[in-house]
């Protein structure tokens, strides 16, 4: 019985443990949500969104501000604003990683990473 108590505590620790890294500390690179954003809130958060390819990119004639259109896991299609050049490889990409907030209706995004 003594023996059974000494592996419990440890065992129970190991489980505890596993369990917080697992819904925690794992990269998680599912689709997120619009809806989950603030539109009264500056915030800057992360979502991964798939590109929506077939709706183009626009640039303006300064090559600052850069226009494309992204989907959530919701199928919700929204508009995304980025200022400078595009990551490499974003042409190809199906799935990118989008930090920024909603304002009006447009996601305005500070960083653009290719999955």
């Amino acid at each position: 019985m003594k023996n059974v108590q000494k592996l419990l505590l440890p065992l129970l620790v190991v489980v505890v443990i596993g369990i917080v890294y697992l819904f925690y500390f794992s990269p998680h690179k599912g689709l997120g949500a619009f809806s989950s954003f603030d539109p009264n809130s500056h915030a800057q958060k992360e979502i991964v969104v798939k590109v929506v390819s077939a709706r183009g990119i626009q640039q303006d004639a300064s090559g600052h501000m850069v226009v494309f259109f992204a989907e959530d896991e919701a199928g919700v299609v929204m508009s995304v604003q980025t200022e400078g050049p595009l990551p490499d490889g974003f042409d190809k990409a199906e799935m990118v990683t989008l930090t920024g907030h909603i304002h009006g209706g447009v996601f305005s995004a500070t960083k653009v990473e290719v999955d």
